[in-house]
């Protein structure tokens, strides 16, 4: 007995097994792309991205300049603890903002986290367009902490290294899907 016979005979449906689970999606039908597993985890490296975002929102939020004392420094020239010796308004200030942004930085990475695990998980192009942002967020970062260093300073603020290579890092996590979100035509 062939297989055909094999599957008419246990299956009611004409055509056997095959057919039936080809009609409700549970075969890849002929001629269909096979997509590969870079295409369809791609979104677990945005999504980590989000994460890693939200939580060090989450570090500013809660220790203020100290989650990163070396941005002070870089930017100011003066560690957190001389410019609360100086001026301790000033220091309430600069934590405060280093607050405002981490909050920014936590609402940014729970979108983001959210976007890549739901819409773009499923091929969403919407969602495709909107994660560009991820990659010109870090462009901003880098660029507003480049414009912000204080010559005089030799401390490196870690944002210097990090908004690069987490623009790299996002890059390549929306390009890797890209034939997924612009399948070829015909």
């Amino acid at each position: 007995m062939g297989r055909e016979e094999e599957d008419a005979r246990i299956s009611p449906f004409r055509g056997g097994l095959s057919r039936l689970a080809q009609a409700y999606g549970d075969l890849p039908l002929a001629g269909a792309m096979a997509e590969r597993a870079y295409e369809r985890y791609a979104w677990t490296i945005l999504l980590a991205l989000g994460i890693v975002f939200a939580l060090f929102g989450v570090g500013d939020m809660a220790l203020g300049t100290a989650a990163d004392p070396a941005i002070v420094e870089g930017v100011a020239g003066m560690t957190p603890k001389e410019i609360g010796d100086m001026d301790p308004a000033l220091l309430r200030l600069v934590n405060q903002q280093t607050r405002a942004g981490g909050s920014f930085l936590l609402i940014g990475g729970l979108l983001i986290a959210a976007i890549a695990a739901t819409s773009f998980r499923r091929g969403e192009r919407w969602a495709w367009y909107a994660l560009w942002t991820l990659p010109l967020l870090n462009v901003l970062i880098f660029l507003n902490m480049y414009m912000s260093l204080d010559p005089a300073s030799d401390v490196l603020p870690p944002p210097l290294l990090s908004a690069p290579i987490a623009l790299a890092i996002s890059v390549v996590g929306l390009l890797l899907p890209v034939r997924r979100f612009f399948p070829k035509a015909g």
